[in-house]
């Protein structure tokens, strides 16, 4: 997803931005020096430039200037351009930290839906199972003449309306695969199946509120992206 991410890309874009215009800020520090050289040719009837006077001798000549500039004093303009091109930097490097984290986010909330999704599809099965074998319980029943034919229908009712949550869940099923490929930015046609992992050993911790504040104040890249433009 971060190979592929459109947002990615653009937040790599403006960091290299960022580092070009800081460099060329840098560079203005530097002394410039620029040449010029030209060559004329003259014929026929003309002025001779080393005697003022008319000659028709063909006469050639040619001229080199060499230039040179050197910023002495500005104010300290190039230090200020020089110092926010740093801080325009240090920015775009925070927000592409954050676009990547909110990638991140986004690819872990596909998941976790339709993992979701897939064990509470699971369930309706377990739940359809488990009323075929009330079922067969209760035929045999109302057979022997132990329950009445009511109870029985009661069930056959409810497997019913089961099937219907099944078919509805492999639905939501489907939609979360298709919601995961695309933020995997993924083919639509092609198949995956997703890991189910064991959480077992994710050990609770407790925070309070100022400790997650203070958290996210110093790591959160969105906030320090805010503070360094």
């Amino acid at each position: 997803a971060v190979q592929h991410a459109p947002d990615i890309s653009q937040a790599n874009l403006d960091k290299e931005l960022a580092a070009l215009d800081l460099k060329g800020q840098k560079n203005q520090r530097l002394p410039e020096i620029s040449g010029f050289s030209r060559f004329s040719f003259q014929f026929g009837r003309t002025i001779d430039p080393t005697t003022n006077s008319f000659d028709n001798q063909r006469i050639g000549s040619n001229s080199i200037s060499l230039n040179g500039n050197v910023n002495i004093f500005s104010g300290g303009q190039v230090n200020n351009s020089i110092k926010q091109g740093e801080f325009i930097l240090e920015s775009a490097e925070w927000s592409q930290k954050e676009a990547i984290n909110q990638l991140k986010l986004n690819v872990l909330a596909a998941y976790l839906s339709t993992l979701l999704a897939e064990d509470q599809l699971e369930q309706m099965q377990l739940n359809q199972k488990d009323l075929q074998g009330q079922l067969k319980n209760l035929q045999k029943q109302v057979a022997a003449g132990t329950s009445s034919p009511t109870q029985r229908l009661e069930v056959e009712a409810q497997i019913s309306q089961n099937k219907q949550l099944v078919v509805q869940t492999k639905y939501q099923v489907e939609l979360a695969y298709a919601n995961l490929r695309n933020v995997l930015f993924l083919p639509p046609d092609q198949q995956i199946q997703i890991e189910k992992s064991s959480f077992d050993e994710v050990l609770p911790t407790t925070y309070t509120a100022d400790q997650v504040y203070k958290q996210v104040q110093q790591k959160y890249p969105s906030l320090l992206a805010q503070n360094a433009k």
